[in-house]
């Protein structure tokens, strides 16, 4: 029998049925010594699944260099999660977004001819092949088929959001999995191929997606393999914290309502982009920051938030009801509570749900009429022996008459006091056994208008928010005389059926109820409120001691490149030209000028923020993407001009990836800019319209305006939105690099082109079509002479720390306060002209006992024990610096850019020793006097 399985119902693993909860954790994102740690937590939080990327480039970095050893460990990964009882889905891509540089695949790859990606391209999957002959053997021992862990493989990753249907290279990447003999089933996400099960990714509408999974994917189960309760941060951007616990527990109701039983939560524990590996997603600025925390259940540090807590409750009311859940329940159609809420109902042999959703800004109390939903309680049954025997073993003298009669329909429950929070959804369990009595006899939850984490042998706890009231219903198999030890303020009444009828009040402290019959106890219910269930969810210990004290500070000017790391050519060399996959590159040349003048140095083309300086001093920086200009000052005769560009991620998501980074054409002087977005006429004619806003004309069908260029100027590049639909001179414009994808086609792409064989000297002739589009926040065209570029480049690799040799102390001062340490002091750090410098402090730390862990310190088996997994984590926080990269003991942590939102970095504790060294690369310079090491509290954020 194939061990894993499928209907259109759920997941049937070995035969039973499964609701799986899986928490999305990459083992790339965290250190080895952490991964037992977040694996547990996420298990705790009732997750029985993990699931992970595979980064192609992060485990061959250059060609033919695999490395799947220490922090890349995978099979150790997939080892523990087995330890721990854990499934596993595997996403191996070969692309996998993911926020990750290049979407996963390799740099080098672009060095290679003819290549294109994620297509039938024979280069492309020449290399596919060898990875997948390098990463399917890690795997295949760990399949669930042979006694592992991994119960599901994906292939390739959100195909259908390029928008180009291929069909064929779908075929081939599953062919190829199935072949190398990965027999657990394949599934997709937005790239259906047959012989997969396709899931969905998204955050909300789940039951437009639930319908749509039905009406394409018959026989499937639904799953949502990237459920979005957070989202990624970048550089420059606000907080992405929009997302609320309260929001995340509605939004997996609705999951749950809409009958979906495969849920990935992306992501469970975000973790870090350590080094370079953070990627770029659409638009003109999206570069990743270091933190990828997603404000997900578990943070960076991982500690649970307030939506580990409020999963870890529904999970567990998960577990309880996953019978229903998992088998074929009837569902109906929404039936109206009001003018802000309805109510679905979900059947089964094991029992109801009814899920009310409250899409009112306010509380909604009301009272529950069960019999508007068709929801009545059984008729009694003919008491059979088992019942009879139960009685007699209770001592009760009931005749025959008073327990075999006739059955009798039950006369319906009253309405029930309910609340529903504002924006939230109440599951009212109706008709569930949660226990029995002597042999037998069943005790029935009639009906309860609270929230549980479930029922186990007639125990169990109710909740809901503080000050509220909820209702509940018991019955045992219609035996009468049931009692009840009921503390005030709860409230219990027997109604003519015999059943309990309890309204709770969840109050401060929690309160039990017993429910006896005859002596016997049939149920033991805890009342209490959210906030206490949530606090029993997740308690972690705080943090001990103070942060250590950074001390001996030592700097160093930006050194010479290594000898042989620079290389001579006509043009600037982009990194992948370079060789280089990211980190920092130099460019110099000379210019000359016949007099002292500020001329506007134009960069036709640069995908990553740039400093400029010019015979040895700083000149200006640009954080234009696409193309830049800026002015510089030149004095009489030749000038040494030297462009630092660091490289902040490549796309993961866009149809162009492999875009190149750094400078990748030959800067000009001179030239001019042109701000496209004004001066368009309708039909070209009437009033003048800006792209910025347009207002509805007529559909806004057709724009002209007219460009007039003259002098020397032959080439352009425009940078902006929407050039797919600008034609110059009746010419199409084709953009080198454009955002477009499946799901923003009908607007307007981000993108750069190169327009210069379209313009003609003199009066140029542009239309765009701005069918749809309200507005186009940047077109600007950079217009530059070819015979005005700057020729013979010398390409340097730059902030390299093994090339730092001439450090010396920085004076110190005293800092005040409780930490108060030697420090640097602002007036003696040299410069302050915001030439890059480098900056080095140590630190000690005292590794506390009291539990274990690995601590990875280098080569594949290169590991000891260190101390305690749940105790102090530590970040440092760099106040007054500008952007750069730092690295504590040899490990690079990352990118850093001080504009936000990230504001401290996070280190491993595991990376660290007695003695330590934090070194950082400023790009200005800046004095270090305002960084920090900060504990970081155990406790829930």
């Amino acid at each position: 029998m194939t061990r894993v399985q499928y209907d259109r119902n759920s997941w049937i693993i070995d035969g039973k049925r499964l609701f799986i909860l899986s928490a999305a954790v990459h083992y790339f994102r965290l250190p080895r010594a952490e991964w037992a740690e977040v694996l547990d937590k996420s298990k705790e939080a009732g997750c029985n699944c993990i699931e992970t990327y595979v980064p192609w480039n992060w485990h061959e970095e250059e060609e033919g260099r695999w490395d799947f050893s220490g922090d890349k460990d995978l099979g150790a990964f997939l080892d523990l999660c087995a330890e721990r009882g854990l499934y596993v889905i595997v996403r191996p891509g070969p692309y996998i977004c993911a926020e990750w540089d290049m979407g996963g695949l390799p740099y080098w790859l672009e060095r290679k001819p003819g290549m294109q990606y994620r297509t039938l391209n024979r280069e492309f999957l020449r290399y596919v092949d060898l990875y997948w002959d390098r990463l399917v053997p890690i795997v295949l021992p760990r399949l669930f088929s042979k006694s592992g862990t991994v119960i599901m493989v994906q292939v390739e990753n959100e195909f259908q959001a390029l928008g180009k249907p291929d069909k064929a290279y779908m075929e081939y990447l599953r062919d190829g999995l199935k072949e190398r003999g990965i027999d657990v089933p394949l599934v997709t996400c937005y790239g259906a191929v047959d012989g997969a099960v396709e899931f969905r990714n998204f955050w909300s509408h789940a039951e437009e997606h639930a319908r749509t999974l039905e009406e394409r994917f018959a026989g499937q189960p639904k799953g949502v393999l990237e459920f979005w309760i957070g989202w990624f941060e970048q550089w420059g951007g606000p907080r992405a914290d929009q997302k609320t616990a309260s929001q995340v527990e509605r939004k997996t109701y609705e999951l749950i309502r809409e009958g979906f039983t495969a849920i990935n939560y992306y992501m469970f524990f975000g973790g870090t982009n350590f080094g370079h590996w953070g990627g770029r997603t659409i638009g003109e600025h999206t570069f990743m920051t270091t933190s990828y925390d997603y404000d997900a259940a578990l943070d960076e540090y991982l500690r649970p938030t307030a939506k580990y807590k409020a999963l870890k409750l529904v999970h567990d009311f998960v577990r309880w009801m996953e019978p229903l859940l998992t088998e074929n329940a009837d569902s109906t159609a929404f039936i109206p509570l009001g003018k802000h809420s309805a109510a679905k109902k979900k059947s089964g042999p094991q029992g109801t749900i009814l899920f009310i959703h409250n899409d009112d800004t306010e509380r909604l109390n009301g009272m529950l009429d069960l019999q508007k939903f068709g929801i009545e309680c059984p008729p009694q049954e003919d008491t059979d022996s088992l019942q009879a025997e139960a009685l007699r073993e209770n001592g009760r003298q009931e005749t025959a008459a008073s327990v075999s009669g006739q059955a009798q329909a039950a006369k319906p429950i009253s309405p029930l006091p309910y609340t529903v929070e504002a924006g939230a959804i109440l599951p009212v369990v109706c008709g569930v056994d949660i226990g029995s009595i002597g042999s037998g006899v069943p005790v029935t939850l009639e009906a309860m208008t609270g929230f549980t984490t479930g029922f186990d042998r007639g125990r169990g706890t109710v909740y809901h928010e503080a000050g509220q009231q909820s209702a509940l219903v018991l019955s045992a198999g219609g035996l009468r005389g049931l009692e009840a030890d009921c503390p005030l303020p709860q409230r219990v009444h027997t109604d003519e059926e015999g059943r309990l009828v309890f309204t709770l009040f969840h109050g401060k402290r929690p309160q039990t109820i017993t429910v006896r019959h005859g002596g016997t106890e049939l149920a033991r219910i805890t009342v209490t409120n959210r906030a206490a269930v949530e606090t029993e969810a997740a308690s972690v210990p705080a943090a001990r001691g103070t942060a250590p004290l950074l001390t001996d500070w030592q700097q160093a000017g930006e050194q010479d490149a290594a000898k042989g790391d620079s290389r001579e050519a006509e043009a600037p060399l982009d990194f992948t030209s370079f060789g280089r996959f990211s980190g920092y590159l130099a460019y110099e040349a000379e210019v000359d000028s016949a007099e002292e003048a500020v001329r506007t140095l134009t960069l036709p083309r640069i995908e990553d923020p740039a400093r400029v300086y010019v015979n040895g001093r700083y000149a200006g920086q640009t954080t234009e993407i696409g193309a830049a200009a800026l002015d510089i000052p030149l004095r009489q005769g030749s000038n040494r001009l030297r462009i630092l560009v660091q490289n902040m991620g490549r796309y993961n998501f866009t149809q162009t990836l492999a875009e190149p980074k750094g400078l990748s054409a030959m800067p000009s002087l001179d030239g001019v800019t042109a701000d496209l977005t004004e001066g368009w006429q309708v039909d070209g004619a009437g009033r003048v319209h800006s792209l910025r806003a347009l207002p509805e004309i007529e559909g806004r069908i057709g724009l002209y305006r007219t460009l007039h260029t003259g002098g020397p100027f032959d080439s352009g590049v425009i940078v902006g939105y929407g050039l797919s639909r600008l034609r110059v001179n009746g010419r199409q414009v084709v953009p080198q690099l454009y955002n477009e994808t499946a799901w923003n086609r009908v607007e307007a792409p981000y993108g750069v082109a190169d327009i210069g064989s379209l313009l003609r000297e003199g009066s140029n002739e542009l239309e765009f079509d701005a069918q749809g589009i309200t507005h186009i926040p940047k077109m600007k065209l950079y217009l530059y002479a070819s015979a005005s570029q700057i020729s013979g480049w010398v390409t340097s690799g730059a902030a390299d720390p093994a090339g730092v040799t001439d450090w010396s102390p920085l004076e110190t001062k005293p800092e005040t306060g409780p930490n108060a340490a030697e420090m640097p002091s602002v007036e003696t750090v040299p410069g302050r002209d915001k030439l890059p410098r480098w900056f080095k402090a140590s630190f000690e730390w005292e590794e506390e006992s009291g539990g274990t862990d690995l601590k990875h310190t280098g080569g594949a088996d290169d590991t000891v024990e260190t101390g305690t997994p749940d105790g102090a984590k530590l970040k440092i926080t760099l106040d007054g610096l500008s952007k750069g990269i730092l690295w504590v003991n040899g490990f690079c942590l990352g990118r850093y850019w001080q504009i936000g939102p990230q504001e401290s970095y996070k280190i491993p504790v595991s990376l660290l020793k007695k003695r330590n060294e934090v070194l950082l690369y400023d790009e200005e310079g800046c004095h270090p006097e305002g960084v920090r090491l900060e504990l970081v509290s155990g406790t829930s954020t």
